[in-house]
C-alpha cells in the first residue's frame, strides 16, 4: 500500500499492489527487492476511488470544520477494495 501525496498539498491517493516474495523485476531487468517495492513499481496495481475520483482532498472550497477527520473516514471506508484485490491473489 502506497500513499502518494499531492505536490503542491492537499490531497493524496492510495495504491495498492501484490509482488512476489522475490521482489519484482522491471522489464529492462531493474531488480527490486522484495522489501523495497512500492505499488508504484508495479504494472499492475490499484488505485482506491474516491467519490469525486482518485484523489482525496482536504483543500476543497468551503472546507468544514472537521475536514480532516472526514477524508480519514473516507479513505477508511474505502480499505474493502485494498483487501478484495489483496484476496484475489490468494
Amino acid at each position: 500500500m502506497t500513499f502518494q501525496f499531492d505536490r503542491h498539498g492537499g490531497g493524496f491517493v492510495i495504491e495498492v499492489g501484490v509482488c512476489s516474495p522475490k521482489g519484482f523485476i522491471h522489464s529492462w531487468g531493474e531488480k527490486i527487492p522484495p522489501n523495497k517495492v512500492t505499488a508504484h513499481h508495479l504494472n499492475d496495481r490499484l488505485r482506491l476511488k474516491y467519490s469525486d475520483g482518485d484523489w482525496f482532498r482536504y483543500d476543497k472550497e468551503n472546507v468544514t470544520e472537521g475536514i480532516y477527520g472526514n477524508v480519514v473516514d473516507e479513505a477508511m471506508r474505502h480499505l474493502y477494495e485494498a483487501e478484495e484485490y489483496w484476496e484475489s491473489f490468494q
